[in-house]
């Protein structure tokens, strides 16, 4: 999984003190980490695609939820920052695989 951020409008010094990414179902309940950050500084990876490092429970989240109607998710990001106004866009890239299966009676 990739993120980049775009269109950043901070400081040179603006630091994500950390930041969690998790999925979850639509309704809010339970949702699961997968991936966090901590100590970056903006933008010296601003406009660069950034790997993160994998929960394993969470991406299993995002399978478990994409295999069953409505087969969708939400992901929530929290965290803090060392300035605000916080200005940037921020893109997640997933790889997904999908595997077709057709069971003949």
């Amino acid at each position: 999984m990739l993120l980049i951020i775009t269109n950043f409008a901070g400081s040179s010094s603006q630091t994500i003190n950390y930041a969690i990414l998790k999925s979850g179902n639509l309704n809010g309940g339970a949702p699961v980490e997968i991936s966090s950050v901590s100590n970056i500084n903006i933008s010296s990876i601003a406009n660069k695609k950034q790997s993160l490092s994998l929960n394993k429970a969470g991406i299993d989240k995002v399978k478990e939820l994409l295999k069953k109607s409505p087969y969708s998710f939400r992901l929530y990001l929290d965290g803090s920052v060392n300035e605000i106004p916080l200005n940037f866009t921020i893109k997640f890239i997933f790889e997904v695989i999908v595997t077709y299966e057709l069971k003949v009676p």
